[in-house]
């Protein structure tokens, strides 16, 4: 026979159980990346995006269980003109994260807030020279990118999710030059 304590002791146990359960499978988890409080909740000024910034790390497996296994010698450099240059960005397929090509050369960027009534976060999106320059746009790999602005003031980070943002897999970047 149990005691009230010992039933008491159960019950916490099993809805704290029950929490870390429902956390872990949420973005809005603490556990999940990047977390939710890095998120920028106010547009940044283009001023505080330009730069070049290179690769920092990666998260999740990538399918490999041990992280990213790709070029890590990646910059993207950002101009006041809303130009930018790109060089080693891969695209990656997101099922089996698999690198499908990487691109070298001139591209565009600019915010993007994905239409949210909010305003956050913050998305900066990249194209190619050539795809900013079509007429009628058509993206494939390698032709676009769209990364979320990381941290609540300058200096910015850029994280680029690789699928479902629910596995937590994505680049991250990191402003070493203004």
């Amino acid at each position: 026979m149990s005691t009230p304590r010992q039933e008491r002791t159960y019950l916490i146990c099993t809805i704290l159980l029950i929490i870390a359960l429902l956390l872990v499978g949420c973005t809005a988890s603490p556990l999940a990346y990047p977390h939710f409080w890095d998120y920028t909740k106010v547009k940044p000024r283009d001023v505080d995006l330009v730069g070049t910034y290179k690769f920092f790390k990666s998260s999740g497996s990538f399918g490999y269980g041990h992280g990213y296994q790709g070029n890590q010698s990646i910059t993207i450099t950002f101009h006041a003109d809303h130009t930018a240059i790109i060089s080693a960005l891969p695209s990656i397929e997101p099922e089996e994260y698999k690198q499908v090509c990487t691109y070298s050369g001139p591209g565009v960027w600019n915010l993007d807030d994905h239409g949210d009534p909010d305003g956050w976060p913050w998305y900066v999106f990249i194209e190619t020279k050539a795809t900013a320059d079509m007429p009628k746009k058509t993206f494939g790999p390698c032709s676009a990118w769209d990364m979320l602005v990381l941290s609540r003031r300058p200096p910015y980070r850029l994280y680029q999710t690789i699928g479902d943002p629910d596995n937590d897999t994505g680049l991250e970047f990191e402003r070493v030059k203004p």
